[in-house]
């Protein structure tokens, strides 16, 4: 059985952006072969009261698409933007591969190496720090150290 997670957030009837988990895997039945997709809605429980902690930076609440730096300053993020963090962090410091991102970030497949480049770029002007780390024709990951 094979799986894997993606990120993707959507613009609910009611006006609310959500993000989802969407986990796949291949699964067998009677020698056929099914793709199942699970749908699990992250609510706002899931990043706790102050949102969750983004190394030694400050708290990353993804509900709200916020980054609260331990200097005090907030970071309003990009539904981009807060889709490609969300993935690196639910990596835990794994390398999250380039057709990984762009399956969570960009399934419509509009975005390209050189737009996910630029995009990472003003991220990291934003946030104003270091974490995130590119491995030369694999993808990105958060760094732990700063």
């Amino acid at each position: 059985m094979n799986s894997f997670t993606i990120i993707k957030e959507f613009n609910q009837c009611y006006k609310k952006e959500s993000i989802f988990k969407v986990i796949d895997y291949i699964y067998t039945f009677e020698d056929k072969k099914f793709i199942v997709t699970i749908l699990v809605e992250i609510s706002d429980s899931y990043c706790l009261d102050n949102g969750l902690e983004l190394y030694s930076i400050g708290r990353y609440n993804p509900s709200n698409r916020i980054i609260n730096l331990n200097s005090g300053i907030t970071i309003c993020l990009t539904r981009l933007e807060n889709s490609f963090l969300f993935l690196l962090y639910e990596k835990k410091g794994e390398v999250a591969n380039y057709d990984e991102i762009f399956l969570a970030i960009d399934p419509e497949n509009k975005m390209d190496k050189v737009s996910l480049k630029s995009m990472v770029y003003r991220l990291k002007k934003k946030i104003n720090q270091d974490i995130i780390k590119n491995i030369s024709a694999k993808g990105y990951y958060l760094s732990k150290e700063i």
